[in-house]
């Protein structure tokens, strides 16, 4: 259905309408955006809580790997220390058991001679 309107009465009809419209939805809006602005506050609080406390972790596992890397290299330098002491104690044993194998040979010749000589005495003996 259409009725012909004059334009003034349409016109300022339109106005009031976007007068209204205005009136009953601005505190409407403002709550809206009030809402949207303290909701993307909280958010970013709480990211920043949790980038805090991830920080913090990280840093603290950080630390542990830092102290883990120190004991394994201390505990790397305590066995090549050991190994080393170790080393030196067979490389040691090793000269003690080759002068020992020196003097044993000495003796060795020793008591060949005095075999050889008591058995070329008991042969001059038995003639």
């Amino acid at each position: 259905m259409q009725c012909n309107v004059r334009a003034e009465l349409a016109r300022d009809v339109e106005q009031q309408l976007a007068r209204l419209y205005a009136t009953q939805t601005s505190p409407w809006q403002l709550i809206i955006k009030d809402y949207a602005h303290l909701s993307q506050q909280l958010r970013e609080q709480q990211l920043d809580k949790e980038g805090a406390e991830l920080r913090d972790e990280n840093s603290t596992l950080h630390s542990q790997v830092a102290a883990l890397e120190e004991m394994v290299a201390g505990d790397w330098k305590t066995k090549a220390e050991l190994a080393q002491r170790s080393l030196q104690a067979a490389q040691e044993d090793s000269a003690s058991a080759q002068q020992e194998k020196v003097k044993l040979a000495a003796q060795l010749e020793a008591v060949t001679g005095q075999l050889e000589s008591s058995q070329a005495s008991q042969e001059q003996l038995a003639v």
